[in-house]
């Protein structure tokens, strides 16, 4: 009679080892990523200050006021990664502005282990647009700056305000795979291994989305 007992003994071992390789991986995953510095950067009405109101206080900001060039160094946001809550610190919330904006966007790009730049989805897929040609300028800098500091940072790019694509709005499927077609994301993709993510801060729920997909890349 105790033979049928053994299977449940050998499985509640299993069970139990298994338990531990996923504490194991999830103490890994935190780490890994515990204290690590992100630079958020991107042009004027990016979506910048709203994203990062919702990472650190993970509510909705209905906002598009410009934020202020200021360094506000210190600022810390929390992300569940495996089961495991990890801490993140913001190297810099810079102006997306013009001019005086790089020297900054350059300080925090090259003090981050994680870079998100943020850029206009619904805005850059007219080859020879303004957007599209400030986004390759961007990008470009970027590219120079990390080369030229060897720096080993990961590299998202973020595309926003997806929901007012013209063409394809609110399908971030559709419009990912035409972000991924565009020069400057294909060279960026293959210089710096930037990562692409597409989304909207329009709503609760895609503010909760872009930042599920984010927390993916990382």
């Amino acid at each position: 009679m105790p033979l049928p007992l053994i299977p449940l003994a050998v499985a509640g071992v299993v069970a139990l080892a298994a338990g531990g390789v996923a504490v194991v991986q999830t103490q890994k995953a935190k780490k890994k990523l515990e204290g690590k510095k992100v630079a958020v950067i991107g042009g004027e009405q990016t979506g910048k200050t709203a994203l990062l109101h919702y990472l650190e206080q993970g509510t909705w900001l209905d906002s598009s006021t410009p934020s202020p060039n200021v360094d506000k160094s210190g600022r810390t946001f929390e992300l569940d990664i495996d089961g495991a809550t990890v801490a993140f610190s913001v190297t810099r919330d810079v102006s997306g502005t013009q001019g005086p904006s790089y020297l900054e966007w350059r300080k925090a790009v090259e003090d981050a282990h994680y870079i998100w730049y943020l850029f206009r989805a619904d805005r850059v897929d007219i080859p020879d647009s303004e957007d599209a040609q400030l986004v390759a300028k961007h990008l470009r800098r970027l590219t120079h700056w990390l080369k030229e500091s060897g720096s080993k940072a990961t590299v998202i790019l973020v595309g926003t305000h997806a929901d007012l694509h013209p063409r394809f709005p609110g399908d971030f499927s559709q419009i990912f795979k035409e972000m991924n077609e565009i020069e400057a994301i294909k060279v960026a993709s293959l210089k710096i291994g930037a990562r692409v993510v597409v989304g909207s801060l329009h709503t609760p729920e895609d503010a909760k989305k872009l930042r599920d997909q984010i927390r993916g890349k990382l």
